[in-house]
C-alpha cells in the first residue's frame, strides 16, 4: 500500500510520506473568503481539494525539486522472511521500503494555515516527482 502525506510542519516528502510546508515567498496565493469560512472545520475535504488544485497548477513532476540535486533518505525494513531454500541458496522476504525527501514545489503554507496534513491516495504518485530507485541483485 502506498501512502503519500503532505504535512504542514514536516520538512520532507516521503512515500509513506510528508511534504515540507514552510511559507513560500514567491507567487503567494491567498485563500479566498469562501475557503476561509471552510477553515472553521465544517468541510476540510473541500479545502484540501482547493489546496491541492492550487499547488498542482504550476507543479511539474518531471522537474527535480532542486537544481543541486535531492537528498533522499531510504529505509528498508525486513518485515518477514517467508521462505528459505538451501538448495538454491535463496530466500523470500517481505520488506517495508520508505523514501523521504524535500520538495519545495509542494509547499502550501502560503495558501492556508488551516490544514496540518493532507493524505493522498496512490493515484497522486504520477502527479509528483519521485526519486528513481534501483535495486541491484
Amino acid at each position: 500500500m502506498l501512502l503519500i502525506q503532505i504535512s504542514k510542519n514536516s520538512r520532507s516528502l516521503s512515500l509513506a510520506s510528508k511534504i515540507n510546508n514552510a511559507n513560500n515567498s514567491s507567487s503567494i496565493t491567498k485563500l479566498p473568503t469562501e475557503a476561509k469560512k471552510k477553515c472553521s472545520g465544517h468541510n476540510n475535504n473541500t479545502l484540501e481539494k482547493y489546496v491541492l488544485d492550487e499547488i498542482m497548477k504550476n507543479y511539474d513532476p518531471k522537474v527535480v525539486p532542486s537544481p543541486k540535486g535531492v537528498d533522499v533518505e531510504v529505509d528498508v525494513i525486513i518485515q518477514a522472511i517467508t521462505g528459505v531454500s538451501e538448495m538454491t541458496a535463496s530466500f523470500t522476504t517481505d520488506l517495508l521500503f520508505s523514501q523521504i525527501w524535500s520538495d519545495p514545489g509542494l509547499k502550501y503554507g502560503h495558501i492556508t494555515d488551516c490544514i496540518e496534513n493532507i493524505t493522498l491516495g496512490h493515484r497522486m504518485i504520477d502527479r509528483i516527482w519521485v526519486p528513481n530507485v534501483c535495486f541491484v541483485n
